[in-house]
C-alpha cells in the first residue's frame, strides 16, 4: 500500500512537470535521539504538494511516523504511514467545491472548529465535500464529511454557514450544524451520540469601534439512554482606538457545552484563550485554558503607540460560573523600546493560580543589529512563586547570533525548581540554499505549552539530540 502511494505521488509531479501544470512541494522532516531514559523520542516526516491548473486544483499529504511525538494533541496512531490529506478543489467565478480533506471553521471556532494546527500536532479535517458561494456582499458555505480524531469516536458532520460583509455598521453571521457520533463495533459498552450546534455573531463597526458579539447552543444526546445534555456560550471582544490609544476587551461564559464525544480529543469547537498565549520558555509552564462546561472568564488590555515603542497592560481572570472555586487572576504588562540598531522588550507578569499557588514573571530580552546582516538577541528570564505550596526561584537564559540570510546559532539554559537541575542546550539553524533550512540542536530543553487558538499542547522536557529539516520546491 505504501509503495503505490508513493508511486501515485511521483506519477503526478511527473504529469504535472511533463504537462506543464504549476506543481508546489513542502516537506518537513523532524527527529529526536533522547539521551536519557525519561526523553520521548519520535521520527515524523511530512511531505505536501500540490499540481493546479487553471481553475482546477489537486492536493495531498503524505505523513511517516516512525513513531510520532507522543506529546501530539491528535494522532491516528504511534506509528503509521499514510495519505492522511488529499482533495481536489474546482473554483469557477463565485463557486469553489473542495472534495476530499475539507478544513473548516464555523462562527470562529464556537460553532465548529475542524482544523488542523501543526504548532500543537493537532489535525481535525473532515473528509468529505464543501460548497463555498461568493453572494452579493456575503458568503455562503456548505459542508458535508466525517471525522476520525481518534480511535474511538467517528463523526458524521454536516452544516452550513452564512456571514455578511463590507455592510456598513455592522455584519451578521449564523451558522448551524448535526452531528452523529456513530461507534459501531469500535467499542460495544457505548452507544452513539447525536446533536445539533447552532450560533449567531454581530460584527458592529462604527469608526474607531469595533466589536463581535457570538452566542451558540447546542443540544447532544446519547441514543440508547438518552442522556440528554444542552448549552450555551456567549462571547463577545471590542477593540476602540484613539489617537495613540487602543483599548480590547474579551468576555466569555461557558455553560455545559458539552460538544465532544466520549474522546478527549473530540471537541467540535474551539473556545478563545482569553489569557496570554504563552510565548517565554517560564511563562509557558502556567497556562489556564477554558473550560466548555462551567466557565466565565474576562480580559482586558490598553495600548499605547509612541515614535519609539509601545506600552500595554492587560488582566485576564478565569473562574466557574458558580465562583466557588478560586479564580486564576493575571495581570500583564509589556513596553517595548526601538532605537534603530538596539530595541528591547520588557515584560512583568503576575499570575495567581489555584489555591495559594502564584507566579511572577520578569522578561528581559534585548535585540541589537551590528550590522545590517548580523543580530544577537537576548532572552533573560525569571520566575519566583509558590508552586504546589513550595516557594520556587526558576531562571532562563538564551543568546542568539543571527546572520541572515545563512542562518543561526544559539545556546539556552536555567534552572528550574528549587530541587532541579540545571539545563543548557545549543542549536544551530542554516539553509542549504534558497529552498531548505536545517537545524540541528543537542542538550536539554525544559517542557512546556504551546497554544494555537485556544487549543494548548504540553510539550516534555527533552534530553538528547534534535534534527529539523524544511525543503520548498
Amino acid at each position: 500500500m505504501n509503495r503505490h502511494i508513493g508511486l501515485t505521488i511521483i506519477l503526478t509531479l511527473f504529469l504535472g512537470v511533463l504537462y506543464g501544470f504549476s506543481v508546489n512541494g513542502h516537506n518537513s522532516l523532524e527527529f529526536r535521539i533522547a539521551s536519557s531514559d525519561s526523553s520521548d523520542e519520535f521520527f515524523e516526516n511530512r511531505f505536501d504538494f500540490r499540481v493546479s491548473e487553471s481553475f482546477f486544483t489537486l492536493g495531498a499529504r503524505f505523513d511517516a511516523m516512525h513513531p510520532s511525538r507522543s506529546s501530539a494533541v491528535t494522532r491516528p496512531t504511534e506509528e503509521y504511514n499514510e495519505l492522511v490529506h488529499r482533495w481536489a478543489r474546482v473554483s469557477i467565478d463565485d463557486i469553489e467545491i473542495t472534495a476530499g480533506t475539507i478544513m473548516e471553521s464555523f462562527g470562529n471556532g464556537l460553532i465548529l472548529d475542524a482544523r488542523e494546527r501543526t504548532e500543537i500536532q493537532e489535525d481535525k479535517h473532515l473528509d468529505g465535500i464543501s460548497l463555498a458561494l461568493s453572494l452579493p456582499y456575503s458568503s455562503l458555505n456548505f459542508i458535508g464529511g466525517i471525522a476520525n480524531w481518534n480511535e474511538q469516536d467517528n463523526y458524521t458532520i454536516k452544516g452550513l454557514d452564512y456571514i455578511t460583509y463590507e455592510i456598513p455598521f455592522v455584519n451578521i453571521g449564523a451558522g448551524y450544524i448535526a452531528f452523529k457520533d456513530k461507534l459501531g463495533e469500535a467499542d460495544s459498552l457505548l452507544s452513539d451520540l447525536e446533536g445539533e450546534i447552532w450560533g449567531l455573531r454581530a460584527m458592529p463597526e462604527f469608526g474607531p469601534f469595533y466589536g463581535e458579539f457570538s452566542y451558540s447552543r447546542m443540544w447532544r444526546d446519547n441514543i440508547e439512554s438518552s442522556d440528554f445534555i444542552d448549552g450555551n456560550i456567549l462571547y463577545s471582544n471590542a477593540s476602540f482606538y484613539f489617537g495613540p490609544f487602543v483599548f480590547f476587551g474579551e468576555f466569555i461564559q461557558a455553560d455545559s457545552f458539552s460538544a465532544r464525544g466520549y474522546s478527549d480529543d473530540s471537541w467540535l469547537v474551539s473556545l478563545p484563550l482569553i489569557v496570554h498565549q504563552p510565548s517565554y520558555t517560564l511563562m509557558s509552564r502556567h497556562i489556564q485554558e477554558i473550560d466548555p462546561i462551567n466557565t466565565r472568564a474576562f480580559s482586558g488590555e490598553a495600548s499605547y503607540g509612541f515614535d519609539h515603542g509601545d506600552f500595554s497592560v492587560s488582566t485576564a481572570s478565569v473562574g466557574d460560573i458558580e465562583g466557588e472555586d478560586d479564580a486564576y487572576i493575571e495581570v500583564y504588562g509589556e513596553a517595548y523600546l526601538d532605537f534603530d540598531r538596539l530595541s528591547t522588550r520588557i515584560v512583568v507578569e503576575y499570575q495567581d493560580l489555584s489555591g495559594d499557588d502564584n507566579s511572577i514573571n520578569v522578561v528581559l530580552e534585548p535585540l541589537c543589529y551590528v550590522s545590517d546582516r548580523a543580530s544577537i538577541l537576548l532572552d533573560i528570564e525569571f520566575q519566583t512563586g509558590v508552586e504546589y505550596g513550595e516557594d520556587v526561584n526558576n531562571f532562563y537564559g538564551l543568546g542568539e547570533l543571527s546572520l541572515s540570510p545563512y542562518g543561526s546559532v544559539g545556546i539556552e539554559g536555567g534552572k528550574i525548581g528549587e530541587e532541579g537541575e540545571a539545563f543548557a542546550r545549543a542549536y544551530v539553524d542554516f539553509a542549504l540554499g534558497e529552498s531548505h533550512k536545517v537545524t540541528l540542536a543537542y542538550g536539554k530543553r525544559p517542557g512546556g505549552f504551546t497554544c494555537s487558538g485556544g487549543s494548548c499542547r504540553f510539550e516534555p522536557e527533552f534530553e538528547g539530540f534534535e534534527f529539523k529539516l524544511v525543503s520548498n520546491f
